[in-house]
């Protein structure tokens, strides 16, 4: 009877595993407008502004020069995990608007600095057009309950290299 229980524990639980968020698609938040610097908030379509407010599981590349320091982190920028071949770090300002969004943890909790691979990131979702030295920078925020290192997945690219 034991043995049948902890079976049956064990399906519950893998089933349960298996409900588990999938990671967003970084293109469903793509915009028309890509221009940093015409871009404006009317540019965002309401199917991308439904994301606003909601919790997403997304994978991403810490942008390294959104730190300054190994440990501790609360804020940085991570650039899009793509099918697409990388671009150099230093034409990011080519990348499509919606491949780099800006990680605030949520209240006291903190990073610390991941290079070379992924991570999976959990929290709510913000649509907010940041702008630095008059070019959108990012267009989206996320407020993250949960920062793991990921496992590279074939196929799979950081948006802009080296710099990942």
């Amino acid at each position: 009877m034991l043995k049948l229980f902890l079976m049956m524990l064990s399906i519950l639980a893998s089933a349960h595993a298996s409900l588990a968020t999938e990671p967003l698609d970084w293109s469903k938040l793509a915009v028309e407008n890509n221009n940093r610097q015409t871009f404006t908030d009317s540019d965002i379509p309401a199917a991308v502004r439904s994301f606003d407010g909601e919790s997403i599981v997304i994978r991403g590349y810490m942008m390294v020069s959104s730190v300054y320091q190994t440990k501790g982190i609360g804020k940085f920028a991570i650039w899009a995990e793509s099918k697409e071949k990388p671009i150099n770090q230093n034409l990011w300002q080519q990348l499509p608007l919606h491949k780099i969004i800006i990680v605030e943890m949520d209240d006291g909790l903190v990073t610390d600095f991941v290079i070379n691979a992924p991570l999976e990131i959990s929290g709510t979702l913000s649509v907010d057009v940041v702008r630095s030295e008059g070019r959108v920078f990012s267009l989206y925020k996320i407020r993250a309950k949960k920062v793991l290192k990921s496992t590279k997945r074939d196929g799979y690219y950081c948006a802009a290299e080296p710099g990942c």
